[in-house]
């Protein structure tokens, strides 16, 4: 472990902000947009320590003239601050954990417990993670104070959000809300990678190469990821959400954290996923959560995020209701790449998922595993695909790659219960075969070509 002292120098010759950091051996440093308020040529100088040994580096680099990095828009701050925080709960201590999910760096944040003109617990910058340890067990109200600043520093406007926070300083109960199908993973699990053998029915990769561990009778989702990529799995079904508020509920544990390592939720409406890229019309950005600091492997985070959809305006509706048809994403990150050597990637156990929202009307039983039925399965050519009832005009069959690539598409014979399928040129391995109904899917099944 060394201390690496840092300066960063305007373009006018003056310090603009200074400050130490720890390298193990990497170290990431926060340059808050703020900063550079002003166009022009920036020196950042970094001098560390190791024993009587001395190394300085400067790095100089040009800011454009650009956009004023904190405007001082008070319909903004009521926006970012009234989308609230996530909270995490230590599963071994009365440690609680919150991180704002709309705000800026040049939001300076104030943390109170049960009154907002309470002397603070804690400060914090942004979407930063604060940490705080309460006394006991009970249920508190969580005061974040929001002070906006302007670039020059002096306040712009303040905003208050609250929420409570029910602290047991014990393991919570695993949720249960089947918004998506076997939220705790334990259905149809098999130990492995998804690239292999490994499954959990209702789950599947979207990218990299999650597992699927057992610990203790509990299943888990086990994944890494850093800024270069990432394991990310998610539900291989879409369901309609209303565009209205909802709660996300999940547990992770650290088995290996990286520099600055977030877990990410998001919601994308395609059909297939690409990490890195989350573009407005097809993919939703949740909540990205800065891990909190831990050196218990045995420790487990309860994470509470809030979501609202109202303003998501994405392509993928549910036909003539008010909704979206989404699917989860959920990955870590961090800001290092694969090419920064250990210490780069993040570890971490996904012990369940649940969304809490407003599930429309009709749509519940949207692509049930168990709404069609393959036979045989395996197969090493022709299988026969069983609908619960005829095909109906315009419905479509399916059979795409662990990726979600579409390898074979066909449209369905009207008023057949019983489909003939051919796969036999593709691969041995496995695949999903999906059944769509008015741009939805409406049974999916897994299918291992021999």
């Amino acid at each position: 472990m060394a201390n690496i002292d840092w300066d960063l120098m305007g373009p006018n010759g003056g310090s603009v902000a200074s400050g130490m950091i720890q390298s193990d051996p990497l170290f990431g440093l926060t340059l808050l947009s703020s900063y550079f308020a002003q166009p022009g040529v920036y020196s950042l100088t970094l001098t560390g320590y190791c024993g009587m040994d001395t190394c300085t580096c400067v790095v100089t680099f040009l800011v454009e003239d650009c956009p004023d990095p904190c405007p001082c828009d008070l319909a903004d701050l009521n926006d970012d601050v009234s989308k609230g925080f996530a909270t995490a709960y230590s599963s071994n201590s009365c440690k609680a954990c919150f991180t704002p999910l709309a705000l800026s760096d040049c939001d300076e944040v104030e943390w109170m417990i049960n009154s907002p003109i309470s002397t603070p617990v804690g400060t914090s910058i942004g979407n930063q993670t604060f940490c705080y340890t309460f006394p006991a067990g009970g249920t508190y109200t969580v005061y974040m104070t929001v002070l906006r600043r302007r670039a020059d520093g002096s306040l712009c406007e303040s905003g208050v959000y609250s929420r409570t926070a029910t602290v047991t300083c014990l393991i919570r109960e695993v949720c249960n809300i089947r918004t998506f199908p076997n939220p705790d993973f334990n259905e149809g699990a098999v130990v492995g990678s998804f690239l292999e053998d490994g499954m959990s029915d209702g789950w599947m990769r979207h990218w990299g190469d999650p597992h699927v561990d057992e610990s203790g009778g509990k299943w888990k989702f086990s994944k890494r990821g850093n800024f270069t990529s990432a394991d990310v799995i998610g539900a291989i079904e879409p369901v309609c959400l209303a565009k209205d508020t909802g709660m996300i509920s999940l547990r992770f544990g650290i088995k290996e954290q990286g520099i600055k390592s977030a877990i990410v939720v998001q919601f994308f409406s395609n059909d297939a996923y690409e990490f890195g890229v989350c573009e407005s019309t097809t993919c939703y950005e949740v909540a990205r959560i800065e891990l909190p600091d831990s050196d218990n492997p045995e420790e487990e985070f309860d994470v509470e995020i809030p979501y609202d959809l109202s303003s998501w305006d994405a392509v993928a509706t549910c036909g003539d209701q008010p909704g979206l048809r989404v699917r989860p994403a959920i990955f870590v990150t961090s800001p290092f790449s694969d090419e920064q050597g250990p210490g780069s990637l993040t570890l971490i156990d996904l012990d369940y998922f649940c969304v809490d929202g407003q599930l429309l009307t009709g749509t519940k039983d949207i692509g049930r595993a168990n709404t069609i039925r393959l036979y045989p399965n395996p197969t090493p050519g022709f299988f026969t695909l069983e609908l619960p009832q005829p095909a109906m005009p315009g419905m479509r069959i399916s059979i795409t790659s662990l990726t979600g690539q579409t390898l074979v598409e066909k449209a369905a014979e009207t008023g057949m219960a019983q489909q003939i399928l051919d796969v036999g040129n593709l691969p041995s391995g496995m695949y999903f075969v999906q059944v769509w109904s008015e741009g939805r899917i409406v049974g999916v099944e897994k299918l291992v070509k021999q």
